[in-house]
């Protein structure tokens, strides 16, 4: 998802749910919906192990699931 939302900057959400969809990737068993990538797309940096609180940035406890 944050591949195709780099490799394709103006590629729209509807778009990138059609796209995992059509490569079967679910979201705990169904179909991703835009709203679903928008909140994946919104929270990247957490995913990389970063998190946010009160307008600082750390690296987590927990381990990035996404270099």
């Amino acid at each position: 998802m944050f591949t195709i939302r780099q490799e394709w900057p103006g590629v729209s959400l509807r778009k990138i749910a059609e796209l995992l969809n059509g490569e079967g990737y679910t979201t705990r068993g169904k179909a991703f919906t835009p709203v679903q990538v928008k909140c994946v797309l919104d929270r990247e940096d957490l995913y990389r192990g970063i998190c946010h609180y009160a307008g600082l940035s750390s690296r987590g406890q927990h381990e990035a699931i996404i270099a």
